[in-house]
């Protein structure tokens, strides 16, 4: 199976403590793929990008995962249906604050394209139609953004040269809406064994805690929980890393690494 994974560090990349799916596909393939994945961290969100064959065409993808959790959310296609589309390849990623975009090489109707997705706030998704770059003899491409250009290269089998194009856009407009100010909160000892205690800023009233394991699946759950101090037994649970989440008038108010020794 050649799907996509993922090694994810804390440290600056001095190791590699953990590591989890990103691409679900099932990919059974008896070849090296012809194309890598690419990625990019916005907040708490891993956007990776990649080529799958597991539905027998080469299509490209874009996966959405938890860090805090470290759990796989969706997979979906770059592009809807195009008539005349013969395969998709070489995807690759580029982000700045918010703002993503995303280019690939695709062949349709016999004739090179080299596509692009671009949206100022990830938030709202990427749009449904893709731009177009260039036509033609391409093959590799890259992307990259800063303050508000973006920047795509690749390679022209016809010229013999690598070609280069840049574009602007207007930055996205973050609203205190879309930031919402969470209460400051201690969880100690993290790591644990027997039992953490949870220190909380604001007093909850009736909240929900919930912890779910690296797959996703809930494992504890509590309600109508008040007060500042909250303590959590080890019970039965197993040795590993899991997602503590708190609710509030169905409101995430806290959300974090638990990890059991």
């Amino acid at each position: 199976i050649r799907d996509i994974w993922t090694g994810f560090s804390n440290n600056n990349a001095n190791s590699f403590s953990s590591g989890f799916r990103v691409d679900n596909n099932n990919w059974m393939v008896n070849s090296c793929p012809s194309s890598g994945p690419d990625a990019v961290i916005i907040g708490d969100t891993l956007y990776a990008t990649f080529m799958s064959s597991a539905s027998g065409k080469y299509r490209t993808y874009l996966s959405k995962s938890n860090l805090i959790s470290g759990t796989l959310g969706t997979v979906s296609n770059l592009t809807g249906t195009i008539t005349g589309l013969s395969q998709q390849n070489y995807p690759r990623i580029a982000s700045d604050g918010n703002a993503m975009a995303i280019v690939w090489k695709q062949t349709v109707n016999s004739i090179s394209q080299l596509p692009i997705l671009f949206t100022n706030n990830i938030a709202n998704g990427l749009p449904i139609n893709y731009d177009t770059v260039d036509l033609v003899d391409i093959t590799n491409t890259d992307i990259a953004m800063s303050n508000g250009n973006i920047f795509v290269v690749w390679q022209d089998d016809n010229a013999g040269s690598v070609k280069f194009r840049q574009g602007t856009y207007n930055k996205a407009v973050v609203s205190k809406l879309e930031e919402p100010v969470l209460p400051s909160y201690n969880i100690n000892p993290n790591p644990f064994n027997a039992e953490t205690k949870i220190q909380i800023e604001q007093p909850l009233r009736k909240a929900v805690l919930t912890i779910y394991d690296v797959s996703g699946t809930m494992v504890k759950q509590f309600k109508n929980i008040s007060g500042q101090t909250i303590i959590i037994q080890r019970d039965n649970l197993p040795s590993g890393m899991y997602l503590i989440q708190i609710k509030q008038d169905n409101k995430t108010i806290l959300e974090n690494k638990l990890i059991l020794e």
